[in-house]
């Protein structure tokens, strides 16, 4: 996947390829994947996140990651609905043990 480290003002920061804008911060990886579907677009990102789904699903199972953009990634993922399953589960686990 085309996530590359960048820096805006010294801070590290996560972009999409080169053409992303640089984002810092504990979402870093979070937006730059949501840039990449804005710049690659549904189809070519779909291809590009199938062959790395390794590298976004510390993303599906993260707690600050909202339900509704884990149905968007699990949409157009090619995950299997025993490994979507499986995402949900972690997620719960996750989200129950947070602390508050």
């Amino acid at each position: 996947m085309p996530i590359k480290d960048c820096k805006v003002d010294g801070k590290p920061g996560k972009k999409w390829g080169s053409a992303g804008k640089c984002y810092v911060g504990p979402n870093s990886k979070k937006l730059a994947i949501k840039n990449g579907l804005a710049i690659e677009g549904p189809k070519k990102f779909a291809e590009i996140m199938k062959a790395n789904a390794e590298d976004y699903s510390d993303i599906l199972t993260d707690p600050e990651t909202t339900d509704s953009e884990v149905q968007d990634i699990l949409s157009i993922s090619s995950m299997s609905a025993m490994e979507q399953a499986s995402i949900w589960v972690s997620r719960a686990a996750k989200i129950a043990t947070k602390p508050k």
